[in-house]
């Protein structure tokens, strides 16, 4: 198996094997065998039949291996563990080896649950039996829950009684569980007081199922205050069914930008989810125009439908989970200007509807050195599904924008651990589109998210890339320092390089074509009590562009933002 985060305790080990019970092989007793392990079993062992346990195989043609009944997949892979003994004494010891070596296969195979046995036989032209016992799941028990309903953890877990286990489904199936933020669950495996089967226990460490936060950060447009704060709570049982309901309440200090979301998370089987949320926004930017006043508007109303898979292995040291997701946007976007004081109609009025199918997979490429986050969404807009899903709409909103597109964002993040306790991580956004998008769909640079040192928002683009590579100091804890462990506290200092630049599909106006930035600074990524974090982090500029009057010259400016809950 490739390597892998395992949060279940180590598994049980059911992986016994020996000689049991063997009534005559080559004359020799098995009492005398197990004094004497090189004591010659089988003068030449021809082939080796594996068998359910309780069932009599019989040998294929002339095969060295026969598994009839296993479900055996990697036969080729198996003949090459037992093609050394072949054509060989067999000696007890090697016996051993033998059945040894195939429970380790099984168990690399993703089959730990396996036992390997000799049973009584007497052993004809040299063809050695072994059962294979694939053990089932018993009980499931679940432990520690104390705001979580048990039934809850059972449903989650997608364990059934009776299934056989795979450890690779075990931790897809255990991983799906903690995606819920409220709960964290450990599997522990342990012997059942039923033969061939394994009891599994879920303990779990839960929290009261409300969680608000409130925070704030300069991270709004300049045009609506670049101060902006808001509030939020997530209801983590929500109607006693498991559910996640969030809402947030967002707003500028200037007042200028109002906007709330809500979300809906509905666990539907193990492994499957339906998600349901959406936006509600008014924004009123200053005008160049003192006598113009300006007004927009966005809605938003999405559905998705949620699928983790299994982990994939794709080599002995390389693995990939995660969760595909398709469904369907609809956002509405409006745009205003009014005259000041003047009771007439507004002087230029835009409104435009997107409705486009998203197809996405959000997971993570595992390896020895570290982890790849992936994050990749393919969107299409077909056009005509409502009156202002036009071309004309959308020309009103964005010069040369159109329904009838195609567009893909792809991000990958990449986690690495380096030596004398520093780690690096590497960020990069793609995004490729057939047309000219509205704003809402296109990648926005400045910020905290990419190209730190530039103010969010600072340029707007179809397609578009970014690039950021930080290296983090270790980290530190102040209360330790001071011998204060009341205070829990983590500290993480890091140096960046930010890249990124945009541009349009089809070059609208007279300006620059596209926008590239870049900047170095360092940043600070701090956390108390689990209740207080604190993100700061300060930016140069190392180019200059046109596009943006506030950015058409090198500096520094710094991005924070404080978040606070419980």
């Amino acid at each position: 198996m490739s390597p892998r985060s395992y949060k279940t305790s180590r598994p049980l080990s059911v992986l016994r094997y020996g000689c049991v019970g063997l009534l005559s092989i080559a004359g020799v007793s098995t009492a005398y065998a197990a004094d004497k392990s090189d004591a010659v079993a089988l003068p030449a062992l021809r082939a080796v039949v594996l068998q359910p346990t309780g069932d009599t195989g019989q040998q294929t043609g002339q095969q060295p291996l026969s598994a009839e009944g296993l479900n055996l997949t990697q036969a080729p892979s198996l003949y090459k563990i037992i093609q050394p003994f072949i054509g060989k004494p067999l000696t007890f010891q090697k016996m051993h080896e033998l059945t040894g070596a195939i429970a380790i296969f099984f168990r690399e195979h993703d089959r730990a649950f396996m036992s390997i046995n000799v049973p009584p036989q007497r052993v004809h032209a040299g063809v050695l039996h072994l059962d294979v016992t694939e053990y089932r799941l018993g009980h499931i028990s679940v432990h520690g829950n104390n705001w979580t309903p048990a039934w809850q953890i059972r449903r989650d877990s997608g364990l059934t009684p009776g299934q056989t286990m795979a450890l690779t489904a075990l931790q897809t199936d255990l991983d799906w569980l903690n995606l819920n933020p409220f709960h964290t669950v450990d599997m522990v495996y342990r012997p059942s007081d039923k033969p061939g089967m394994t009891d599994v226990d879920l303990h779990v460490s839960d929290r009261f199922p409300v969680y608000a936060y409130a925070a704030i950060n300069n991270q709004a447009d300049r045009t609506l205050g670049r101060l902006n704060w808001y509030v939020g709570a997530s209801w983590g049982n929500a109607f006693g069914l498991g559910h996640i309901v969030t809402y947030q309440f967002n707003r500028t200090m200037m007042g200028r930008f109002n906007n709330h979301s809500a979300s809906w998370t509905i666990p539907l089987t193990s492994r499957n989810a339906l998600q349901v949320f959406g936006n509600y926004a008014i924004s009123v930017p200053t005008s160049n125009d003192q006598q113009i006043n300006n007004r927009g508007g966005g809605q938003q109303l999405s559905i998705r439908w949620l699928h983790m898979i299994n982990h994939i292995t794709l080599t002995k040291y390389l693995g990939i989970d995660g969760t595909f997701q398709i469904g369907y946007d609809w956002k509405r976007s409006s745009s205003f200007e009014y005259y000041k004081d003047l009771d007439i109609p507004p002087r230029s009025s835009a409104r435009a509807d997107v409705n486009q199918f998203v197809f996405g997979y959000n997971g993570s490429l595992q390896d020895p050195w570290g982890q790849t986050q992936i994050n990749n969404q393919f969107f299409y807009g077909p056009g005509g599904f409502t009156a202002l899903d036009s071309r004309q709409h959308y020309k009103d909103i964005f010069p040369s924008a159109s329904p009838n597109y195609v567009y893909d964002r792809l991000a990958l993040t990449r986690n690495q651990s380096l030596p004398y306790g520093l780690s690096s991580t590497t960020r990069v956004t793609f995004q490729r589109a057939s047309k000219n998008l509205l704003y809402s769909e296109q990648l926005m640079i400045g910020g905290l998210g990419n190209a730190r040192g530039y103010f969010a928002n600072t340029s707007f683009g179809s397609n578009g890339n970014s690039f950021s590579e930080e290296i983090y100091l270790p980290s530190f804890s102040l209360g330790k320092i001071v011998s204060v462990p009341q205070i829990e506290d983590t500290h993480k200092v890091g140096f960046f390089w930010d890249w990124a630049d945009n541009r349009q599909v089809k070059h609208t106006g007279n300006g620059a074509r596209a926008a590239t930035l870049s900047s170095l600074g360092v940043d600070l990524n701090s956390a108390l009590n689990r209740y207080l974090n604190v993100t700061f982090d300060a930016g140069y500029r190392l180019r200059r562009i046109h596009t943006n009057s506030l950015a058409n010259r090198r500096g520094l400016f710094t991005d924070f933002q404080v978040v606070a809950g419980f």
